[in-house]
């Protein structure tokens, strides 16, 4: 967080009033306000505080503008810049993790101080607790080598997470990473989104599902939580199999009703009278001796 302030003074000959003042992202003031008014002569100080990104940047603007009574000048922009860096960087910037590899395949972190002031580690966290490292807080250095203990099984459930690293710098409290981790399965497309359907007509997709570790592997069944989808045809090609599915919705106000064995579910009055032009459902596919995929799926409604 950054702070300064711009003076100025009304060298006119009538008052100045101040009509409006417009910050961008990021930026707060005070000092002036709207409505506010400065006689002939008179000086007045715009402050500023900003918060700035985490991501180093060689040069960011950033504008304060001020809408005025002045006739000549009915605008006036207040502008600052600033160079992001960092105190404190790690290496590396992101993890890439691997669930079949020794301990995912995590690497050593090292966070170091870019400006020679100590620090000490004061936690570390991850997304659900997927990574976790050994550390001492009472030891202060320019330097440490961490290196994170992978939970495989939660992983899985959290491909994609953050580290977050506290830190007692007097100028960077907290480094974060990005982790990545490569799945078991990739299913493509990740979500299905259908435009105009219509009650009680079937529309059909194709579902790709790869192995990412080259497994060979089969799918045992396809549904959804609101039985709105079933299987039509499973065909292995090459490295992959392809699934076309059948999708038949309720009529319009029916949807989140858990239909009936033979499709059909009554709906309340509310949702009678409610009509919604979306319907929602997530598609499961079972992979055999293997984890359960997820497919969301939105469908709108043909305007009737």
């Amino acid at each position: 967080k950054v702070s300064g302030k711009f003076t100025f003074v009304n060298t006119g000959q009538g008052t100045l009033k101040i009509v409006k003042v417009l910050t961008c992202c990021g930026v707060t003031n005070s000092g002036v306000k709207d409505g506010q008014e400065y006689a002939p002569g008179e000086r007045g100080a715009l402050e500023f505080a900003w918060v700035s990104v985490s991501t180093p940047q060689p040069v960011i603007s950033k504008a304060i503008r001020v809408e005025t009574n002045d006739p000549n000048q009915k605008y006036a922009s207040f502008e600052f810049r600033a160079k992001i860096v960092r105190r404190v960087e790690t290496d590396p910037t992101r993890l890439r993790l691997f669930l079949r590899q020794e301990n995912a395949a995590c690497s050593a972190i090292t966070i170091r101080s870019t400006d020679g002031k100590p620090f000490s580690i004061a936690d570390f966290k991850s997304t659900a607790n997927t990574l976790c490292a050994q550390f001492d807080p009472n030891s202060k250095a320019t330097e440490f080598v961490v290196k994170p203990q992978a939970d495989i099984e939660k992983l899985r459930h959290n491909v994609r997470g953050v580290v977050s690293i506290d830190l007692t710098h007097p100028e960077c409290g907290n480094v974060r990473l990005l982790y990545d981790v490569l799945p078991e399965y990739t299913v493509s497309p990740v979500h299905l989104m259908i435009l105009s359907i219509r009650p009680g007509q079937p529309v059909q997709r194709d579902i790709s599902i790869h192995s990412n570790y080259r497994d060979e592997f089969d799918v045992e069944s396809v549904s959804s939580e609101k039985g709105y989808v079933k299987l039509v045809d499973k065909k292995k090609v090459e490295d992959h199999y392809r699934l076309r599915i059948e999708i038949v919705v309720p009529p319009q106000g029916d949807d989140d009703v858990t239909p009936s064995g033979d499709g059909q579910g009554p709906a309340s009055a509310m949702q009678e009278n409610a009509k919604s032009a979306l319907v929602t459902d997530v598609f499961q596919i079972k992979v055999k001796d293997a984890e359960t995929l997820t497919i969301p799926f939105r469908g709108f409604y043909a305007a009737e």
